[in-house]
């Protein structure tokens, strides 16, 4: 018993020390994707750059970046539906959490897929791990658009940044796929269309099935 008690202060000290890296691992990572998300939209060209040539993971992209960042985007949906829309109450902010958090999770994954059977006709090779990939980095402003108006509904105007995402498709069309100049357009054309209505689908579809 007495070895047990000297013991404890070191599992104290220990547990204490986990925790502080942990938290300082937590607090680099968001770091690394609140500069990615920046770059991505005040340089994409660049940040399309970086991220062709990052080594980098499947898992990785998913657990550093498209998780953290739909983690982001549940819980501005639920404080959101709680205190910020018009009669907020706990039954309006879990509604919006999950309309919300599917809406991402399905338009990432279908406009994807979509894009990886499409890839041919695009001149383009098939592997749904690039194209998931790319579609996440991608969509950040659908994501960051649905952040935003999770606090503010009314701000009905903002929806019309996600246009943005077009020249984000575009600038990452030869930094990140390397597609041939005569058909760039035809690609921003589909893999934005895509990218926007995916999501938006999900969304109007859950918005009739959860009222």
């Amino acid at each position: 018993m007495a070895f047990i008690h000297h013991l404890k202060p070191l599992y104290v000290k220990v547990r204490r020390e986990i925790i502080i890296f942990a938290v300082q691992i937590e607090i680099a990572m968001y770091k690394t994707i609140i500069r990615t998300v920046f770059r991505l939209i005040v340089s994409p060209k660049a940040a399309w750059q970086s991220i062709a040539g990052r080594e980098e993971s499947h898992q990785e992209f998913l657990n550093g970046f498209l998780y953290p960042v739909f983690g982001v985007v549940a819980l501005a949906s639920f404080v959101g539906g709680l205190w910020f829309v018009p009669d907020g109450s706990l039954q309006s902010a879990l509604k919006q959490t999950i309309v919300n958090t599917v809406t991402v999770f399905g338009g990432f994954y279908l406009s994807a897929y979509v894009l990886n059977e499409l890839a041919p006709r695009l001149n383009l090779v098939k592997s749904l791990l690039d194209w998931q990939r790319f579609a996440g980095y991608a969509s950040i402003v659908v994501y960051l658009l649905v952040v935003i108006l999770a606090f503010a509904p009314e701000f009905v105007i903002a929806r019309l940044l996600v246009f943005y995402t077009v020249y984000i498709v575009f600038a990452g069309a030869d930094a990140f796929w390397d597609v041939p100049d005569g058909n760039t357009m035809n690609f921003t054309v589909t893999a934005s269309s895509l990218l926007i209505l995916a999501p938006l689908s999900i969304y109007g579809i859950l918005g009739l099935l959860i009222r």
